[in-house]
């Protein structure tokens, strides 16, 4: 289960977790990627709250590396200014750092994984298919709040945008993250209509 305090990140304080979302917030061109309302813990996205989403997100596109270590970074490649914003985020993040010296590392990864890249959003070629179609999937639940989503929804999203992904895998990553699915019966099945 994805919280607020996400297992999957060294950074276990929720004022450094949001120091650091403001700090990208503020350069993220990606409305639908902003902070704006990531402190709203309604789970309104299949059972999960905004912030919850867009760390599932940020965890995809940083793959292995810590996802507020990938946020510090690519708040810095998006804008290279200094703001108060991300001086606070830096601070809060270099003082858990204190305690877990991984997290040094685990930024200096960030930035080489960045490094290479031209500035502009994050492309299908940085994260790569395996992470791709559950960025998208993410994403569409962002601009499509709803208490659960049908799997033949996803399915269809993804065929649309040429992805042909396996049921069981989206299922299994639902399952996974805890979102929600719509498991009602849609149409009867052919044996269903000849009786």
């Amino acid at each position: 289960m994805v919280n607020s305090s996400s297992s999957c990140s060294l950074l276990s304080s929720p004022e450094s977790q949001s120091a650091v979302f403001v700090a990208l917030g503020e350069s993220e061109p990606n409305a639908l990627l902003r902070n704006d309302a990531a402190e709203d813990i309604s789970p309104i996205y299949g059972g999960l709250s905004r912030r919850q989403v867009l760390i599932l997100i940020r965890t995809a596109q940083a793959g292995s590396i810590d996802p507020f270590a990938f946020m510090l970074a690519w708040a810095r490649r998006l804008n290279r200014n200094p703001s108060p914003a991300r001086l606070k985020a830096l601070d809060a993040y270099f003082q858990e750092a204190d305690d877990e010296p991984r997290m040094v590392y685990e930024l200096w990864r960030a930035m080489r994984l960045l490094h290479g890249y031209p500035p502009g959003p994050m492309s299908r070629e940085q994260v790569g298919h395996a992470k791709w179609w559950k960025i998208m999937l993410l994403e569409y639940m962002l601009q499509n709040p709803k208490p659960a989503y049908r799997t033949g929804e996803f399915a269809d999203l993804l065929t649309a945008n040429g992805l042909q992904i396996d049921p069981r895998e989206i299922r299994a990553f639902c399952i996974k993250h805890n979102i929600a699915r719509d498991s009602r019966p849609g149409r009867p099945t052919k044996k269903e209509t000849t009786l």
